[in-house]
């Protein structure tokens, strides 16, 4: 299929801050035709009814700034309710994410209880009508993981999700700051061990060029050797990847941060990685860089459409401080500008 837009849920506003169905209403009046559903949306959209029940049976807690898990029953109730919205307002669900910290767990007790929450996410699935989930790369301290058993876990959750019906595919995400797997090749490279038809790879331009060009530690907001890290990861996009492995692309950019991201720096927290940090606080869409926008995505996108010819999803993977705002018109202002973002790109590459 030719390049469609998409836009994550999150990327329209917090969702402690924003419910869904607005954002929903707001990426259909811009004119996308696809969404991911940030699993964080259903979270807060299911404990609304767990709540509401409650409340019928004379309880008056509320679950409003707690983080209590909300019950199965809730979260396919809110699942089927967001698929209406969707079908209401002609949005296709591209997929369901994040699938966190999944792959390469040490602990067999923790892989289970992977697995189990796969099989609750495969139903969620069932409920939006998609046929995708996204598992970004785990983040989990390396003491945790075994890299040895990445693939097996990737290969049985593909297995899993392929005796769905229909089928549901998995997107296997390199983060910046993943703890074994942070570049587009380790994950490709683990896709390509794992070989099964419905597990591929999605590239987020944040990460990939935040990871080996874009640094938010250094003054001036780039790695050493980042020019010459990026012209070897872009041959070999163009070289080395077959692009039917590639399920969609996350297409987003980021700020250069006025000072390092260093412990002086308001945004530093000492427990988490930096490219972490500035990920939540400072992506822009892509042609923002009246805003401060410096990361070469669009060399990463010329590789993939003119190079690579790929067909298929592009979506609008934001995170930004502005998205916590409680202004009613954060949804439709960033609906507006993921919109923009596309326009500029479909014209670039005549889309």
């Amino acid at each position: 299929m030719p390049c469609r837009p998409a836009i994550s849920s999150q990327s329209l506003g917090r969702a402690w801050e924003h419910a869904l169905y607005p954002k929903l209403k707001a990426a259909s009046e811009a004119g996308f035709e696809g969404v991911e559903i940030f699993f964080e949306d259903l979270a807060y959209l299911a404990n609304v009814y767990t709540q509401e029940r409650l409340e019928d049976h004379g309880a008056t807690e509320t679950t409003e700034g707690k983080s209590s898990e909300p019950s199965e029953q809730d979260l396919l109730r809110a699942a089927e309710d967001v698929r209406g919205w969707c079908e209401q307002f002609k949005l296709e669900v591209l997929c369901l994410q994040p699938l966190q910290n999944f792959e390469g767990v040490k602990s067999s007790s923790a892989h289970t209880s992977s697995i189990t929450n796969l099989k609750l996410w495969l139903r969620l699935c069932r409920k939006l009508n998609t046929q995708m989930i996204l598992i970004p790369s785990s983040t989990l301290p390396t003491s945790e993981l075994d890299e040895t058993t990445i693939v097996e876990h990737l290969r049985s959750a593909a297995d899993l999700a392929a005796s769905q019906s229909p089928p549901i595919n998995l997107a296997y995400e390199a983060l910046a700051w993943g703890t074994l797997v942070n570049t587009w090749e380790i994950s490709y490279q683990h896709v390509q061990e794992a070989n099964r038809p419905n597990l591929g790879i999605c590239i987020d331009t944040f990460s990939l060029a935040g990871k080996i060009y874009g640094d938010p530690t250094s003054p001036d907001g780039k790695t050493k050797d980042g020019e010459e890290a990026l012209a070897s990861s872009l041959a070999n996009l163009k070289s080395n990847l077959d692009i039917t492995k590639v399920f969609y692309i996350q297409l987003v950019d980021a700020e250069k941060l006025e000072s390092p991201l260093d412990s002086s720096h308001p945004w530093y927290k000492a427990d988490q990685p930096a490219r972490m940090t500035w990920s939540r606080n400072a992506r822009l869409f892509a042609y923002e860089e009246d805003q401060g926008g410096y990361l070469p995505v669009r060399k990463v996108m010329e590789v993939l459409l003119k190079d690579q010819t790929f067909e298929g999803w592009v979506s609008m993977e934001l995170f930004s401080r502005d998205l916590v705002e409680k202004r009613d018109g954060v949804p439709r202002q960033h609906a507006e500008r993921g919109m923009r973002s596309w326009r500029r790109l479909r014209e670039e590459f005549g889309l």
